[in-house]
């Protein structure tokens, strides 16, 4: 049984550990981004001494070029252009086909897809063969693309049906190790043949040879991502698409697609606020990037965490209000006990004051009649003993009213505290912090624990023996945990205590001992059924 709950518990730790990597990689993606830019600010300084040699300055262009094709498009363009030019004047047709595929490519990533198609198509000079496979990769890209774009409309089938054709053309013309082999081939199996398990099963298999931080490992963890949640693994999704994030974080990559579709996939959860971080790190990276279907795909989701982040206020708002609302109650409830105790002393002392004249007159009638002096004797020496257990009840009950006053107090304080303390947390906007404090119980056992400590103490005063008479109906005494401290009673004990001082209602013994109705009817029917004359027991509890 155990081993099945850890199994099934793995999935769900494996997700929040890869969004634990993926807080800290957000936490650190400034300084990530500002050491990207110094290594592309060391490939530049190269550009000057390569200005008499085209080749090498046209390598130098491309190198930064591919620094910045996932990074920053219009950067991207400005060396591709260069090159462009270079290829143009040298009048190398190989370069030029090679700069066009990466300007199309570009332009597709900004959301000018249909411009880029265009281009393509207005190219007249034959395409060299070792550039097939980027020249196909990039038709199924667009398409991929243009088929997001168009989605949920009737040219959506189309662009689909396009990229399946250049996705064949891929698959003859590349090596299986290739990765443009490898992420085609998974999105066929998945995409065209259905087979879920085998296109996870690939993709598992290939990603392990690619590093985190790289292009290649974060499309391939996002296709095991989308994999995952066609077939309802939620949270192998949520795992998959955090690595994928984590990785395009590290590797600098500001075109992606993972962090906007975990906000999504957050959203759904509940989790509010990751997936609020998510989906502003994705649009901030769309408008680094200046990704325009990135960015109307995040748009799409932000309305609905803006919407979830006020749900979220809403519902604080409305735990604060019951937080106030529970100390009305709690003030409520100490001003009407201090109010009954206090008539109760008046009562005592209104009969001490009728028992001291009756004691007076029984003096003066001992006096007057001579002849019952030993008879009023022990009349006088009875009401002795009841003014003397009046009195200690007197004290007794004093004791414990202060007692009872401070422990009221204290909790008013208390709860005053925890009220500051969670307003300092909402008002320093340490969410986790008020989150963790909200859900705590900690402050409310403690209190609970104090508060019945105290009620045992004073019934157990006033009722010394009352473990032993209610033990004396029952059949089988009630036992005391071994780990009870002395003087204190057992849930079964306190509910017949309840009972002695006159609370017989279910629903009251419920409130009193913050259990459930059912729960103390399954005590009170359990000792009931150990009791020597079951009709009459609950009678005989309450005359104790």
């Amino acid at each position: 049984m155990l081993m099945a709950i850890a199994a099934a518990m793995t999935p769900a730790y494996a997700a929040e550990q890869a969004l634990a990597h993926l807080d800290a990689a957000i936490s650190q993606a400034s300084e990530a981004d500002s050491a990207y830019l110094r290594r592309i600010e060391t490939i530049k300084a190269r550009i000057p001494n390569a200005q008499a040699d085209t080749m090498r300055l046209y390598g130098i262009n491309k190198t930064v070029f591919e620094q910045y094709q996932f990074f920053k498009a219009d950067s991207a363009m400005t060396y591709i252009n260069r090159n462009m030019a270079l290829a143009k004047a040298s009048g190398d047709t190989d370069m030029l086909w090679e700069c066009i595929l990466q300007k199309a490519d570009v332009l597709a990533r900004t959301g000018m897809f249909f411009i880029s198609m265009r281009m393509l198509e207005d190219v007249k000079m034959p395409l060299p063969a070792h550039l097939l496979p980027d020249y196909y990769l990039l038709n199924y890209s667009i398409s991929q693309f243009a088929q997001e774009y168009a989605k949920d409309s009737e040219f959506e089938d189309y662009y689909f049906e396009r990229k399946l054709a250049y996705a064949d053309s891929i698959m003859q013309v590349s090596k299986p190790s290739d990765f443009n082999y490898r992420t085609v081939h998974a999105a066929l199996l998945l995409e065209r043949d259905g087979n879920c398990n085998a296109a996870e099963k690939y993709v598992k298999d290939v990603v392990a040879d690619y590093r985190p931080g790289s292009r290649q490992y974060s499309i391939l963890m996002s296709q095991l991502a989308f994999i995952r949640g066609y077939t309802g693994d939620l949270d192998g999704q949520t795992e998959a698409l955090a690595l994928a994030a984590a990785s395009d974080i590290s590797g600098c990559i500001k075109e992606n697609m993972a962090m906007r579709m975990l906000a999504d996939v957050l959203l759904k959860a509940g989790d509010v606020e990751r997936a609020s971080r998510c989906i502003n790190k994705s649009l901030d990276d769309a408008n680094f990037y200046y990704a325009r279907l990135r960015h109307t795909q995040s748009a799409e989701v932000l309305p609905l965490v803006v919407e979830a982040n006020e749900n979220l206020q809403t519902n604080r708002r409305a735990m604060m209000l019951y937080v106030l609302a529970l100390l009305a109650f709690v003030a409520a409830v100490i001003v009407v006990s201090y109010i009954i105790i206090r008539r109760k002393n008046r009562e005592l002392g209104l009969r001490n004051e009728a028992l001291q004249q009756a004691r007076e007159e029984s003096i003066n009638a001992a006096d007057r009649l001579n002849a019952a002096y030993s008879q009023l004797e022990e009349t006088n020496e009875g009401l002795r003993r009841a003014q003397a257990k009046l009195e200690e009840a007197n004290k007794v009950q004093q004791v414990y009213l202060s007692q009872f006053i401070w422990l009221c107090s204290s909790a008013i304080n208390k709860i005053d505290l925890y009220r500051r303390r969670l307003y300092l947390l909402l008002k320093t906007n340490k969410k986790d912090e008020l989150k963790d404090a909200l859900t705590s119980t900690k402050e409310f056992n403690d209190m609970s624990a104090d508060f019945y400590c105290a009620f045992d103490e004073a019934f157990l005063a006033i009722v010394p023996d009352f473990i032993d008479r209610l033990n004396s109906l029952l059949t089988s005494p009630l036992t005391m945990k071994s780990d009870a401290p002395a003087g204190q009673l057992t849930t079964e004990q306190r509910i017949f205590a309840l009972m002695c001082l006159g609370i017989a209602d279910n629903k009251k013994i419920a409130d009193f001992l913050h259990c459930t109705i059912s729960t103390v009817y399954t005590y009170r029917s359990k000792v009931k059924s150990k009791a020597k004359n079951p009709d009459r027991f609950e009678f005989e509890v309450m005359e104790i």
